[in-house]
């Protein structure tokens, strides 16, 4: 059985973490936050990252670790989102991404699956959110849960293991998944 999470070390946290709310805390003010579907995704391009948050790019470099793009995922107040499997553009890219929780990460639950039947529905994101990401979702009687985090910190998270999130806040879950390069699992589960 492959890991679900691991929990992740980077440096100056403070820093990244007051630019990345300060980034996003305009864009979820002007969108008056997450209607309809339940998860908002907004792309945050590699030059964006680079350019706004070096201290944060620039480790993920000295990792060897080249980043693709972010994505920040806004989960409405008391919603769960289906059990999905990430894509991108209808490809596997990665097998995983690094979370970084932005705003209310308290009160929220990451959960992983194993799946009993595989007969999941691809969900193309783009339609829903303009995004590049896809899903394939399953019903929760066709898998049994494994794991279960919250995402309060950097966060290794296997992202084609079947997994949802679960928001108890009265606020929206917002984190980033920075995306990179990399086909397959990584030194850093070991």
């Amino acid at each position: 059985m492959k890991q679900a999470y691991k929990y992740f070390q980077l440096f100056d946290l403070d820093t990244i973490y007051s630019k990345l709310q300060n980034r996003f805390e305009f864009t979820l003010k002007s969108t008056g936050f997450v209607k309809e579907p339940r998860l908002e995704i907004w792309d945050y391009s590699k030059q964006d990252i680079k350019d706004e948050i070096p201290e944060l790019y620039y480790q993920f470099a000295d990792l060897g670790l080249d980043i693709n793009r972010g994505a920040v995922f806004a989960t409405m107040p008391h919603t769960t989102t289906p059990i999905h499997v990430d894509y991108e553009n209808n490809n596997i890219r990665s097998h995983e991404a690094i979370n970084l929780p932005i705003f209310n990460h308290t009160n929220t639950t990451m959960e992983w699956f194993d799946l009993i039947d595989n007969t999941g529905q691809l969900i193309d994101m783009n339609v829903m959110n303009q995004s590049m990401y896809n899903v394939t979702v399953f019903e929760e009687n066709q898998c049994q849960l494994t794991d279960t985090c919250c995402i309060d910190q950097p966060t290794l998270i296997n992202v084609i293991k079947p997994h949802r999130v679960i928001n108890n806040n009265d606020a929206n879950r917002v984190v980033i998944s920075i995306r990179y390069k990399h086909g397959n699992f990584t030194k850093f589960w070991h």
